[in-house]
């Protein structure tokens, strides 16, 4: 797996002195003397980031893939160890732990983590109470988020 090769530091830009009170640009910088540093939630053995360190939706507390916040460019465009802009994705779990010994992946497999899709659905509908519970959710939005986790069933086959 490649990993960017940097990562953004936006810059800060001083518009001058009537952006903060009136949202008037009197200057256009070009230039900045201060970059903001980039900060992420720390991560478990499947490279998904810990429930501990930040709200995690169900799907990726209860995950059939690891999830990156972030992207590669693809080789045909060129940069291919550039960031994507905005572009998020994720790594599919192996099936099982023959396919992932096989590939090498380290990460747990599908069968490894549920016992089958019934099992899935169980955990993804806990954690989906979890955030309704705790008002994150708005319970009105449950069965949108059960239809997510729905739409997974192939994987299980």
């Amino acid at each position: 797996m490649n990993h960017p090769a940097a990562l953004y530091r936006p810059a800060h830009a001083d518009y001058g002195s009537r952006w903060d009170s009136e949202r008037i640009v009197d200057r256009h910088p070009e230039s900045s003397d201060y970059l903001f540093g980039a900060l992420a939630p720390a991560v478990n053995a499947d490279n998904n980031d810990f429930a501990e360190s930040t709200v995690l939706p169900p799907l990726t507390a209860v995950p059939l893939a690891t999830f990156t916040p972030w992207n590669l460019r693809a080789p045909a465009t060129g940069g291919e160890l550039s960031l994507a802009r905005l572009a998020g994705g994720y790594i599919p779990f192996p099936a099982n732990t023959a396919v992932a010994v096989q590939s090498g992946d380290p990460r747990n497999s599908v069968a490894g983590l549920y016992q089958s899709f019934e099992d899935y659905l169980q955990k993804y509908e806990a954690a989906t109470d979890k955030l309704i519970s705790e008002g994150y959710l708005l319970p009105g939005f449950k069965d949108a988020y059960m239809d997510i986790a729905r739409a997974n069933e192939e994987v299980f086959e």
